[in-house]
């Protein structure tokens, strides 16, 4: 039997969220932000804010169309493993350049949508838009 690769491992990822959730609690509902683990993306967190609850879920093997979040970041396995292990790493990762980051808004949605206090929360610059 093969063992489960940690890093897709849904109730870490849960876990990962919840130990993270005052960076996540200042998005309006309806924001959506992924987390592509790997190499490939079709390992990802999905990330969901909705009305009184942040909602996510880690997908194996699975398609999303980049067009329908509203950022998204890239993240190394190994460097996943070690967010999953100490999620209080996520801002040395993104001080460290571990994190790659994808803006599909513009500003004025970026703020719209607390995705601008997100980012400066979590350590990366003011905009990133495209």
């Amino acid at each position: 039997m093969v063992k489960p690769v940690k890093v897709h491992d849904n109730n870490l990822w849960d876990n990962f969220i919840k130990e993270s959730e005052q960076y996540f609690a200042v998005l309006s509902p309806g924001t959506k932000i992924a987390f592509f683990v790997g190499e490939s993306d079709k390992n990802f967190l999905l990330v969901e804010r909705t009305e009184g609850a942040i909602d996510s879920k880690f997908n194996v093997n699975s398609s999303l169309n980049m067009m329908e979040t509203d950022l998204f970041f890239t993240v190394a396995e190994d460097d996943a493993a070690e967010l999953l292990d100490d999620p209080s790493k996520l801002s040395t990762f993104i001080k460290e350049g571990k994190l790659g980051i994808f803006c599909l808004v513009d500003d004025v949605v970026m703020a719209e949508k607390g995705l601008d206090k997100f980012l400066h929360d979590i350590g990366f610059a003011p905009s990133c838009a495209i």
